[in-house]
């Protein structure tokens, strides 16, 4: 599932598909994953306006069947009854149902996908993913047994059984602890699935990137501590960490079959940036401070890097010609060197005290990535201090 918005949709799933197993306190055994994905199935489709004929459903049904016809899809011994379906919603979302079902929102496709191929590779190769490996029936089972252990010792308390009242605590609590995690490294795998998929199908990895800052973009990222104790999904950082983690596999898959990504079905991927750990250095005895910073930036032919500053967001001016843009601003460009894989080059520069305009020595920084004369990418807020001249 391609938001967190999205576990609002699965426990509504959960909740309706266990109704009738709990049914006036009779206890059954869990459906199989063909019965729970039509009565899932039969909900969502009482519950929206299904999207037909459009330019979204063409391009959606094309790379759907390409990414199904993969060797990924093929070999994991999953015969699903495959289907997309894109829904009438506001809520920016794609997920999946049991069976092999998946669903795209008209808000996701206007919001976030549009027309791009290799945008659609990446969010429906990640439900596909959920669908090879049965994550939707296993959290319906594990939902199941939850409720199943907590009915019990809930009888058990109400008999007066002062343990299973502890009991009953701890499974509340760390129960639903362990099922968020177990979510959180399924929605990791099926990032995984759809990695390669897209990737054998002609979709370059970077696509995937794309869409986690697309999604970072509108939604941010909750704390680390908060993902832990309440999200099914990981933070979206993490869900790009782990795209760069397994993007030296990806590309290989994908180079065996594409050698020029402006011929392959995605087209040529989207320009990518990123910074590793930056240094800031205040130099008392030289008055001046030092910026150094490993960086990547590729799928562009040409790009330019440097920093910019800023005090209360405005601009800071600089006295000195060198350390000057073309609208007096104090900051430096330089030209980038190029990747074509994750190989990262080094962006180093000295500034002195003495460019400074004004009294203020305490300023933000940005390392900025230029590419046609638009921003393609932009480092975290960093903290400048600078000696007096």
């Amino acid at each position: 599932m391609y938001c967190q918005s999205s576990f609002r949709y699965l426990t509504l799933f959960l909740c309706i598909a266990l109704c009738p197993v709990f049914a006036a306190g009779q206890q059954s055994a869990p459906m199989n994953e063909f019965t729970l994905g039509i009565q899932q199935r039969n909900e969502i489709m009482s519950s929206f306006r299904v999207l037909r004929n459009t330019k979204a459903n063409e391009l959606s049904e094309r790379v759907f069947r390409t990414l199904l016809a993969t060797s990924v899809v093929r070999n994991a011994g999953r015969d699903l009854d495959w289907e997309l379906t894109l829904l009438a919603s506001d809520d920016v979302n794609a997920f999946t149902t049991a069976n092999g079902k998946v669903y795209v929102t008209t808000a996701m496709i206007e919001s976030v996908l549009g027309q791009e191929y290799g945008l659609w590779a990446a969010v429906l190769g990640h439900e596909i993913g959920h669908g090879l490996g049965n994550h939707i029936h296993k959290a319906y089972v594990r939902h199941h047994e939850h409720e199943l252990q907590r009915i019990n010792l809930l009888n058990l308390s109400n008999q007066g059984q002062t343990w299973a009242s502890w009991a009953l605590v701890a499974h509340t609590t760390v129960g639903s602890l362990a099922k968020l995690k177990v979510s959180r490294d399924e929605e990791s795998e099926a990032d995984y699935l759809g990695l390669m998929m897209m990737a054998e199908s002609g979709v370059h990895p970077d696509h995937s990137i794309a869409v986690c800052r697309r999604m970072y973009a509108m939604f941010g990222d909750r704390g680390k501590v908060w993902t832990f104790l309440s999200s099914d999904h990981p933070r979206w950082a993490t869900r790009e960490e782990n795209a760069w983690r397994n993007w030296t596999a990806a590309i290989s898959r994908f180079r065996n079959r594409w050698n020029d990504p402006v011929r392959s079905p995605g087209g040529m991927p989207p320009p990518i940036v990123g910074f590793g750990k930056t240094q800031v250095v205040k130099d008392s005895k030289s008055k001046s401070v030092s910026i150094a910073a490993p960086y990547l930036v590729r799928n562009v032919n040409e790009a330019f890097i440097g920093v910019v500053f800023e005090h209360k967001g405005k601009v800071i001016q600089s006295a000195l010609a060198e350390y000057r843009f073309d609208n007096g601003a104090l900051g430096v460009m330089r030209p980038a060197r190029i990747s074509s894989g994750i190989e990262d080059s080094q962006f180093s520069i000295n500034i002195p005290a003495l460019a400074l305009v004004g009294k203020e020595r305490t300023l933000d920084a940005f390392l900025v990535v230029w590419a046609n004369g638009k921003v393609i990418g932009y480092s975290e807020k960093l903290k400048v201090s600078f000696p007096k001249p």
